[in-house]
């Protein structure tokens, strides 16, 4: 029994040398492994450039007919709120010059048509922005 005994103490610390071997082999390696990928991303150089935009944009094809093409639609944008803008100012005018004449529902009707073309155009404005 003492034989038996002796031969699984034995057989127990073998077994735990053999673990902590591993262990360390383990710990060996990755050192090793991140040691080696570290010394590679060391030896890549980091390249950095500037580009100037201005330059390339003039240079791009297409670039005048689509800047023509742009402005055709910004003064179509700004005819429309410029037409937007006299029919509320000319309507407004009339509304003035008329006030006296009106009933009150018409003047409310009137008021709120008014306001109503004042908050469109306020609308566009913002979308033009």
């Amino acid at each position: 029994m003492y034989l038996f005994s002796t031969k699984i103490f034995t057989f127990a610390t073998h077994f735990k040398q053999i673990i902590t071997m591993k262990k360390f082999l383990v710990l060996i390696s990755l050192a090793l492994f991140l040691s080696v990928s570290n010394i590679s991303l060391a030896q890549k150089v980091v390249k950095l450039g500037h580009i100037d935009s201005n330059e390339l944009l003039k240079i791009m094809p297409g670039r005048d007919s689509a800047y023509a093409t742009l402005q055709r639609h910004v003064k179509e944008l700004e005819a429309t709120l410029k037409n937007m803008k006299a029919e509320f100012e000319s309507k407004y005018q009339d509304f003035i010059n008329n006030q006296s004449q009106m009933s009150d529902l018409i003047k409310q009707t009137k008021t709120r048509e008014l306001q109503d073309m004042q908050a469109r155009i306020e609308d566009y404005q913002d979308k033009l922005k």
